[in-house]
């Protein structure tokens, strides 16, 4: 979470408008694109909202990301029964990989360990590990999600870095000088939607590179023989 509150936001696009009265664009409209920003940068950049959390692990293979998250981004390692005890590193795989190897893993025996998780951002709210967690043992496992953007009030702080701010002001230009009203500008409004967009398109992960990149990670292979093979089962 970032430092920067609606409210330093506002103020300084108002001083760039000339606005510093807010006559010409309230403050509640300011705030409208104060939220509706956040929300377009968390949806190309979910990394934005980036936040790591320990969850515990339902019974069986599918899984729910944490509430309140719309994209999972990394399941980094095991956390033991309690949460608080670092284990063994959960690797990434496509489930293609695993169904061709192994087409019965959902139902093999249930494990403590997690060894791979699979994730297909097509359907963002579910995943799936394996082996199966132990119904009978709690299993934490750490990870890495997208916090889904909510509306905040002026006075709280942005749930993005603070890092992301001069893009977060650009759009709130584009939206200011968007406005119908013969003191908004649209060639100003075009020139920060390119400065906008040009930020939006030069930063790290977006949702589409996430989808593209299903598959490319496969399960160790034995060596010398280059077939794939399910991690063992740890209990």
């Amino acid at each position: 979470m970032g430092t920067k509150t609606g409210t330093n936001l506002i103020d300084t696009v108002a001083r760039m408008l000339f606005d510093v009265n807010n006559v010409k664009w309230s403050r509640e409209e300011m705030l409208l694109y104060v939220n509706d920003g956040v929300r377009e940068i968390v949806s190309v950049l979910p990394e934005a909202s980036a936040t790591t959390t320990t969850m515990q692990l339902a019974a069986g293979c599918r899984q729910t990301i944490p509430a309140g998250s719309w994209l999972l981004l990394d399941v980094i390692r095991n956390m033991g029964t309690t949460g608080t005890d670092p284990g063994r590193a959960i690797q990434r795989v496509d489930m293609l990989v695993l169904d061709e190897s192994n087409p019965a893993w959902q139902s093999d025996t249930a494990s403590t360990t997690t060894t791979v998780y699979m994730y297909n951002a097509r359907e963002r709210g579910s995943f799936y590990v394996y082996p199966q967690p132990d119904n009978l043992d709690l299993h934490y496992v750490e990870l890495i999600h997208s916090v889904y953007p909510t509306e905040q009030a002026e006075g709280s702080a942005i749930i993005i870095d603070d890092v992301y701010a001069p893009m977060l002001i650009n759009y709130m230009l584009w939206r200011a000088h968007s406005k119908q009203a013969n003191y908004a500008d649209p060639n100003k409004a075009a020139q920060y939607f390119t400065l906008f967009s040009n930020a939006i398109q030069a930063n790290g992960t977006s949702v589409a590179k996430l989808v593209s990149e299903q598959g490319k990670m496969e399960l160790p292979t034995t060596q010398g023989q280059g077939s794939a093979v399910v991690p063992p089962v740890t209990n």
